[in-house]
């Protein structure tokens, strides 16, 4: 196995191991969030966040990393941010429906929980689907139109990249504190921040060891992609299997984990029937690769560089999903 490929496998362990250790693998802390019944899955994930905004700032100021944020979906319809937004909203439905979110399903199918693999599933087909209908989903002006070169909130305000750094880890902080203040109904073994500066430590680990920055909505992608390839329906290029690669690793940390520390992945209390499932993982995949990314790409990564595109893809997800689990549960 190539070097890069092999450091790709070991970022993923051990980003499926730190998910088990913050406590945010089990179905029912994905869509308790959605309920607003426990705020474990947000602490964490803001976190995880700030704790990456930092590893990341002091890595480009050193040059060890060129990191950029991403670019805004623009589908030509309704906005420059369109294909953030339904992306956005699509993936948190998915979220609510499956109980999982486009990294965490590899943990779930690590540590073993029954919704993992109807998750899973329903998530390939999604990444099926995008690919098929990815193409046709922009307007030809939105294909020819440039990128606007303010990605950036500190670009966009004309503000100085430290003082917006440290602006946005003062809004974490203040939410995670308001977030702690409210009621919880389950326990977790280790505090969220722990676990969110757990998973920033695995940012840290991902840009030394690969370069790259957290993500894996792109593997649904990349299957897509292989399928289409491997049924002759589209000619070209091979595609790349890297982000496949890395859920790879998420799957092995995971399972290394659960078969070290079984403790850490209690039995849920929250059954997905299979069809819940399928149809949820399907929406949550076609959502993320619409939005460009998801809450590992856009949430961990993207809003650690302050990246409009990302906190607009993140903010519709989490409305998508709070919308729609008073709907749905």
């Amino acid at each position: 196995m190539p070097n890069s490929s092999l450091a790709t496998l070991i970022s993923g362990a051990i980003f499926g191991a730190s998910m088990g250790v913050a406590g945010v693998v089990a179905p029912s802390i994905v869509v308790a969030q959605m309920k607003l019944e426990n705020f474990h899955m947000i602490r964490v994930f803001l976190a995880a966040t700030g704790s990456s905004a930092i590893v990341l700032r002091v890595l480009n100021h050193i040059g060890y990393v060129n990191t950029k944020a991403r670019v805004p979906q623009n589908l030509g319809w309704i906005g420059s941010y369109d294909g953030n937004i339904i992306g956005g909203l699509l993936m948190g439905v998915g979220m609510t429906l499956s109980g999982s979110c486009p990294g965490t399903v590899y943990a779930q199918i690590g540590s073993g929980f029954e919704s993992g693999l109807p998750v899973l599933a329903g998530a390939l087909l999604g990444g099926v689907l995008y690919t098929g209908v990815s193409q046709r989903l922009k307007t030809k002006k939105a294909k020819e139109q440039t990128v606007n070169a303010c990605l950036t909130i500190q670009e966009k305000a004309g503000l100085d990249v430290n003082l917006t750094l440290l602006l946005f880890e003062g809004i974490i902080a203040s939410v995670i504190a308001l977030a702690s203040s409210l009621p919880s109904t389950s326990q977790q073994l280790f505090h969220p921040l722990i676990g969110g500066l757990l998973i920033g430590g695995t940012q840290l680990c991902s840009l030394v060891l690969t370069k790259s920055t957290l993500g894996i909505s792109g593997s649904y992608e990349e299957f897509g992609k292989w399928f289409w390839k491997i049924t002759g329906l589209s000619p070209g290029s091979r595609p790349p299997s890297t982000s496949i690669i890395f859920a790879t690793g998420v799957v092995l940390g995971s399972w290394a984990l659960s078969t070290a520390k079984p403790e850490l992945f209690k039995a849920d209390s929250l059954y997905i029937n299979h069809m819940s499932g399928i149809v949820g993982g399907a929406i949550m995949a076609f959502g993320s690769r619409l939005a460009g990314g998801c809450t590992s790409g856009h949430g961990i990564s993207g809003m650690a560089l302050m990246g409009i595109s990302s906190i607009v893809s993140v903010v519709s997800m989490f409305a998508g999903g709070m919308i729609s689990a008073q709907l749905i549960h």
